[in-house]
């Protein structure tokens, strides 16, 4: 298993922002209610294996989603 990610600790706010904005897309985001107590409110993975397994430069989120974007545009 292997954690992919990058160095920038982002809210899921913030992703959905930018993933609504990389698309053009029109939806609107759900605020759901608090995690219980004891739920994690942060994560940041180990992403030393990543780096040693993808040892390239890495790119923005915004260029990570367009090319995921782009991978797919046959899938969808």
């Amino acid at each position: 298993m292997v954690n992919v990610g990058g160095n920038d600790e982002l809210t899921i706010l913030d992703l959905a922002k930018t993933i609504i904005k990389v698309c053009k897309s029109k939806s609107k985001i759900v605020h759901l209610p608090p995690l219980p107590d004891g739920d994690m409110t942060r994560r940041r993975p180990d992403l030393s294996r990543m780096k040693k397994l993808l040892p390239r430069k890495p790119i923005t989120l915004e260029e990570g989603i367009k090319k995921i974007l782009k991978d797919t545009k046959h899938i969808l």
